[in-house]
């Protein structure tokens, strides 16, 4: 993974080895508030829970009535932005590696 003082998809500069917060820019809906929780989860050095994915993702997502982001569609958005994310250096851990939840980090930390 090559070192640059910008973004590799929008050119944009940044110091993505250290903040997090400009990947925010990158995608839009439930995405969006899924990597929100879990950059501030790694602000507080926790891991969350499938559960607290999916209330993140509709937190600015207003549902209609009766109906809620499941834990299927929160494995299947972490799925598919799995590659973008990678690419912009960044990675999202699960349960099975981290043993305590889901963890935002460096791919040169993974």
């Amino acid at each position: 993974n090559q070192e640059t003082p910008y973004c590799p998809t929008c050119g944009q500069p940044t110091t993505f080895r250290t903040s997090p917060e400009w990947l925010l820019g990158h995608w839009n809906g439930k995405y969006v508030g899924i990597l929100a929780a879990l950059i501030d989860a790694r602000r507080h050095r926790r891991g969350l829970s499938i559960e607290e994915l999916a209330r993140a993702a509709t937190m600015n997502h207003p549902q209609p009535q009766g109906t809620s982001t499941s834990t299927g569609t929160v494995r299947v958005l972490l799925a598919n932005n799995r590659k973008k994310l990678r690419k912009l250096g960044w990675e999202i851990l699960g349960p099975a590696v981290t043993k305590n939840g889901f963890w935002l980090v460096p791919v040169e930390d993974a």
